[in-house]
């Protein structure tokens, strides 16, 4: 768990991974703790912004897709979310946190990348994601 000092900034704890004699790999570990803490904190803080009903038709989702073992992007979530009249979140990348969530309870898993085919993702990757079948 990420803890934050009093001004909302992450405290990186020391790596406790083999130790490096070269300051250069030791600086280049630490910047990445940092962004790490930082895209957690950001990623926390677009969740905290979305209202409880998106979040309880968009866990729905995600857990549906989940369960059919079938591969899926976020532009599905999109779709499933826009069929069931839940709108948009204040943030989009408020679904971030929703996948999240699946990721870390191991019920998806990355499955490689596709353009998205939404016409407002301007055909950028998406992560595409592999559930779990029960």
């Amino acid at each position: 768990m990420i803890q934050y000092d009093l001004f909302g900034d992450p405290i990186v704890q020391p790596l406790r991974r083999r130790s490096s004699a070269d300051p250069a790999k030791r600086e280049k570990a630490n910047r990445i703790a940092l962004g790490e803490a930082a895209r957690d904190k950001a990623i926390d803080r677009v969740e905290a912004a979305a209202p409880e009903a998106w979040k309880s038709t968009a866990r729905d989702i995600v857990r549906r897709l989940a369960t059919t073992g079938d591969r899926f992007t976020a532009d599905d979530v999109w779709a499933a979310l826009k069929e069931a009249g839940a709108g948009s979140p204040p943030e989009p990348r408020a679904l971030g946190a929703i996948v999240r969530e699946f990721v870390r309870a191991r019920l998806i898993a990355p499955a490689g990348w596709e353009l998205s085919s939404r016409p407002e993702c301007h055909r950028r990757p998406v992560r595409v994601w592999e559930g779990r079948r029960e």
